[in-house]
């Protein structure tokens, strides 16, 4: 027969983790300001997909490689700030 293991009773100190948090005054304005950073990588991320289409640019291979590696960095950037105005959504609207 196998042995269940209990979960045992929340402590104080988890029921206070668990409780509803406000943002900080810090981390409000960080997620006023979070979607107008993000659609500003957007657009320079666009602008980037539209030079690469660009002939004249394919025919410079350090130009190609330094534009798909700003691509590169713009898309983490724009996952992680994401990520980021996600995670402050979720507090600001109670968890």
């Amino acid at each position: 027969m196998p042995v269940v293991a209990k979960n045992p009773p929340p402590s104080r100190a988890d029921a206070q983790a668990e409780r509803k948090r406000k943002l900080t005054f810090a981390e409000k304005k960080e997620l006023e300001e979070l979607p107008g950073r993000i659609d500003a990588l957007e657009r320079e991320r666009d602008g980037m997909y539209d030079s690469l289409a660009d002939p004249s640019l394919l025919r410079d291979g350090s130009a190609v490689a330094a534009a798909r590696s700003r691509l590169v960095a713009l898309e983490a950037e724009i996952a992680t700030l994401t990520g980021r105005w996600e995670a402050l959504e979720t507090v600001a609207g109670g968890g």
